[in-house]
């Protein structure tokens, strides 16, 4: 097992994360008990730039926003491909390029339900005309999620989520990950 361990020494918050390994059979095993400590600050980020109005949502509007300003862009989530749908796996195969040949941090996602469920919005709060941002935002497509850096300095959950994709683009491993999104 591979664990790597950060403190965050401006917020004084322990980061911790599981990097993947390989078995016998060199099959990327993931470690769930860890990747939900990073699944949840993922989530936390993407709540906090759909609050902000830092959060584009949609295959064809996170493409518009990765060609307009990819200077801007803090982090690309992407789920995993559905299984035998062509057309889903060739956007995501050119956006994962465009990311990697312009240096925007990279997660791939369990579930894009799950994905889905997280950019509606932060459990317990109502949504309003402010959580679409300049039309930004469209809630029923999670086939990609950009969220942009924020004005102020990142949070503890942002710092994590960005440590934790510098973590697996410098080992090796690919340029993303597999995160599992807390229910």
């Amino acid at each position: 097992m591979n664990i790597v361990g950060y403190t965050c020494a401006e917020f004084g918050v322990p980061l911790i994360m599981t990097l993947t390994e390989y078995d016998d059979n060199s099959k990327m095993q993931q470690k769930p008990q860890n990747q939900l400590t990073v699944g949840h600050a993922l989530r936390d980020t993407i709540w906090q730039g759909l609050e902000q109005g830092r959060l584009t949502c949609g295959m064809f509007e996170c493409a518009k926003h990765l060609e307009i300003n990819p200077h801007n862009i803090m982090l690309c989530v992407l789920p995993e491909d559905m299984v035998g749908d062509v057309s889903v796996h060739i956007h995501h195969t050119l956006i994962e390029a465009f990311c990697m040949e312009n240096n925007i941090r990279l997660v791939r996602v369990d579930s894009e339900d799950k994905l889905a469920s997280v950019v509606k919005c932060r459990p317990g709060q109502k949504m309003n005309d402010n959580d679409v941002a300049g039309g930004r935002v469209t809630y029923s497509d999670a086939g990609c999620v950009i969220v942009d850096y924020p004005e102020e300095d990142l949070s503890p959950a942002e710092v994590m989520v960005t440590t934790f994709c510098k973590s697996v683009a410098g080992k090796g491993y690919g340029p993303a990950s597999l995160v599992t999104i807390p229910a």
